[in-house]
C-alpha cells in the first residue's frame, strides 16, 4: 500500500466515526429535550389536577352552607 492511501483511509474512518459521534450526540439531545418537555407537561397536569380538587372543594363547602 502507498503511505498516501493509507494517510487517506484513516482519515475517512476518523471522518465515519466522527459522524456516528455526532449522531449519537444527536440523539441523546432529543431524547433529553423529549424528557424535559414530557416532565414540564406532567407538572402542569398536576398542578391543574390540585387546582381543580381545590376548586371542587372549596364549592362544595359553599354549596352546603347555602342550602342550610
Amino acid at each position: 500500500m502507498l503511505p498516501g492511501v493509507r494517510r487517506w483511509h484513516i482519515v475517512v474512518c476518523m471522518g465515519k466515526l466522527l459522524l456516528v459521534l455526532l449522531a449519537v450526540f444527536a440523539v441523546f439531545l432529543v431524547v433529553s429535550v423529549l424528557i424535559s418537555a414530557l416532565h414540564f407537561l406532567f407538572i402542569v397536569a398536576l398542578v391543574a389536577v390540585v387546582v381543580v380538587g381545590a376548586l371542587r372543594l372549596t364549592s362544595g363547602v359553599r354549596r352546603r352552607r347555602v342550602r342550610r
